[in-house]
């Protein structure tokens, strides 16, 4: 028989072996994701019910009413993860600790404790999941734009409920297209009911991964995800996307083997370059810029010489500085553009467009502000 020493060592090396797989690959992951969990913290509550509903309300209307814009606003769900902080704090110290419908499978406390951190991740999954523009409204606008009818309460209130419940992006509208050619108000349905479902269901998987990273079980996840609706993507993919997704990586690998002694080469990832401009339009090349500086400066310059105030401070930042311009721009709508009384006249920016693009071309065409060619 082993001794008590061989057994004893044994279990040191398997404990060790767990240790070992708590430990990330990922640098950014094992820098910020918590490898201890409280079993105890509260995560279903009634706060959480109250907070994500109204959060996923209240982004639901703003991004839907702002879709309109000629520069669309999307106030994303880092907003609402932000306001619902303090409101949550609030409400664990004024609401009531007394235990309603007590000894029946119904009961229920509105303050279980303190305001934990499973609650607030479960809380931003609520208007991440719907607080998208939904894809079906453009039924509705190209009922009202193409045909000049409006469609009742009703219908309308059926076409969004259907179309975010039931799952191939372009191949889509190439089939209805050839069913029902010139026909905009069939084809933007078809593709709803083609692609928008899946599309929709792969934010929910995202959602699950960061469940994993919080200790939030699963199905808690997916029942929050399925019941509140989904995301809607807000543009359509790019033209025949498995041929970019084939030959721009290739181009990538080629380059590698011409120039083995640049190193950089290795790390241009061509789905990020290219996947982004299938949000262009709306989205402008100033939000490319933007975004890119900072990615660079933070997850280069930062997280190489200052760890430690990337680990503390990087995603606190990012947070701050995207609702910082979802609540900038909800404020300078209704402080500046809702009244007629005051009008902002950007330089090149007007509301009719760039003004240069309206110029003539022609060789010798002179028109007062433009050049001549």
């Amino acid at each position: 028989m082993r001794d008590m020493t061989e057994i004893r060592s044994e279990l040191e090396s398997e404990s060790d072996s767990y240790a070992n797989d708590e430990i990330s690959i990922v640098p950014q992951v094992e820098l910020t994701v918590p490898k201890t969990d409280d079993p105890d913290a509260p995560t279903v509550t009634f706060r959480m019910w109250v907070l994500g509903i109204a959060a996923c309300v209240l982004l639901s209307f703003v991004n839907q009413f702002f879709w309109y814009r000629t520069n669309p606003l999307t106030i994303s769900s880092v907003s609402a993860q932000i306001a619902v902080v303090p409101i949550g704090h609030l409400m664990a110290k004024v609401l009531p600790t007394r235990r309603f419908f007590q000894g029946t499978r119904w009961s229920f406390t509105m303050n279980p404790g303190p305001f934990s951190t499973k609650e607030h991740v479960l809380i931003t999954v609520f208007p991440k999941s719907c607080s998208g523009a939904v894809y079906a409204s453009h039924i509705l606008s190209a009922v009202k734009l193409f045909y000049k009818r409006r469609l009742d309460f009703l219908p309308a209130l059926l076409i969004m409920i259907t179309t975010q419940a039931p799952g191939l992006n372009i191949i889509t509208e190439y089939i209805i297209g050839y069913a029902y050619p010139e026909r905009p108000v069939a084809n933007i349905c078809f593709k709803t009911y083609g692609y928008i479902s899946m599309s929709q269901s792969l934010t929910f998987r995202a959602d699950l991964k960061l469940g994993a990273y919080i200790k939030i079980e699963s199905r808690i996840f997916f029942k929050f995800d399925t019941s509140m609706g989904a995301r809607a993507p807000l543009a359509m993919a790019l033209p025949s996307p498995h041929v970019y997704g084939r030959v721009a990586p290739a181009l990538v690998y080629l380059a590698t083997r011409i120039f083995p002694k640049k190193k950089w080469i290795s790390n241009i990832h061509m789905p990020v370059l290219i996947g982004a401009t299938a949000i262009m339009p709306p989205a402008t090349a100033v939000n490319f810029t933007s975004w890119l500086v900072m990615v660079f400066v933070s997850g280069h310059f930062v997280f190489k010489y200052k760890r430690e105030w990337w680990q503390r401070y990087n995603y606190v930042l990012s947070g701050g500085m995207d609702a910082g311009t979802g609540f900038m721009s909800v404020l300078l709508f209704l402080a500046l553009q809702r009244s007629d009384d005051i009008m902002l006249g950007w330089w090149e920016n007007s509301g009719e467009g760039f003004r240069a693009a309206k110029c003539p071309t022609a060789r010798g065409v002179i028109v007062h502000g433009c050049p001549v060619f």
